[in-house]
C-alpha cells in the first residue's frame, strides 16, 4: 500500500519553513516550498517535492518528523507540499500530497525553536475524541506561542503569520532549556484533523508586567477549557 503522508503542523522562521508530518510506513518525508509564480498550477508531483532533497527519515510508522525546508527569502509567500517516500520505493499518492499543500509566509526574524514534532492519540477519557500534543525545543528562555487550527482551514485559507499566532494563541513562559516544552490539547473529535503551529521569541523577563493568567496554562497543564471555533482554537 502507499504511504499516507499527513501534515501535523510546524513552524516558520526567516529562511525557512519546518513543516512536520507523519507517514503510514517508515522511509523519508520529503517536503519543498516554491514562490507562488514558481509553485505548479496543477497537481504537486513526488518528483517535483523530492528534486529540493529535503527530507528527514521516519524510523517508525505514525510517528512525526520536522522537515527543514532552507534556502527561503525573509517575508516571501510560500506554497508547501510534502510526499512519502518508504522503504522499497513506494510514494504517497497524488491525492495525498495535495492534501498537505498549504500556503505560508517566512517571517522577517527567526523565532527561537530548535526542533518540533506534534501527535494525535486517542483521548483516555472521551470516547471519538482526540488529544493533540506538541513537543517544542527552545533555544532561549522567553515565550512560546502555539495554536490549533483545522485542518481544512489551513488548506483553504493558508497559515498564520507569528504576529497572529502570539495574538490568539496559547502561551507558555520557557525558563528552563533542558527538556522540550510539551503541550497538550484533548479532547477534540475524530472526525476532524487539526494541526498545531508554534512561534517563540527570546526574552528575559526583566520587564515582564503581563499577569494574564487566560494565557499561562499552556502548556505545563492540560488546557480545560477552550472554545473551538470554525477554524481554530482559543
Amino acid at each position: 500500500n502507499m504511504p499516507r503522508v499527513i501534515l501535523l503542523g510546524g513552524y516558520a522562521s526567516k529562511t525557512f519553513l519546518v513543516p512536520v508530518a507523519k507517514a503510514s510506513r517508515p522511509g523519508r518525508i520529503f517536503c519543498a516550498a516554491k514562490t507562488l509564480a514558481e509553485a505548479p498550477t496543477g497537481n504537486w508531483t513526488a518528483e517535483l517535492i523530492k528534486a529540493d532533497d529535503m527530507f528527514s527519515i521516519l524510523v517508525i510508522a505514525n510517528q512525526s518528523v520536522p522537515v527543514e525546508i532552507t534556502g527561503l527569502l525573509p517575508s516571501m509567500k510560500y506554497e508547501v507540499a510534502c510526499v512519502a517516500d518508504a522503504d522499497g520505493g513506494a510514494e504517497s499518492t497524488t491525492e495525498d500530497i495535495q492534501a498537505t499543500r498549504r500556503t505560508w509566509t517566512t517571517e522577517d526574524k527567526a523565532p527561537t525553536i530548535a526542533s518540533m514534532i506534534a501527535e494525535a492519540n486517542p483521548s483516555p477519557t472521551k470516547d471519538d475524541a482526540q488529544d493533540i500534543s506538541t513537543y517544542v525545543q527552545i533555544v532561549e528562555k522567553g515565550y512560546l506561542w502555539c495554536i490549533v487550527l483545522t485542518s481544512n482551514s489551513t488548506l483553504t485559507l493558508g497559515l498564520l503569520r507569528a504576529k497572529v499566532i502570539q495574538s490568539d494563541g496559547l502561551r507558555q513562559k520557557v525558563e528552563d532549556l533542558r527538556q522540550a516544552s510539551a503541550g497538550s490539547f484533548p479532547g477534540f473529535p475524530n472526525n476532524i484533523t487539526y494541526e498545531v503551529y508554534c512561534t517563540a521569541e527570546a526574552n528575559d523577563f526583566s520587564n515582564e508586567t503581563d499577569s494574564n493568567p487566560m494565557k499561562s496554562p499552556y502548556p505545563v497543564a492540560s488546557i480545560l477549557t477552550y472554545e473551538v471555533t470554525q477554524d481554530r482554537l482559543k
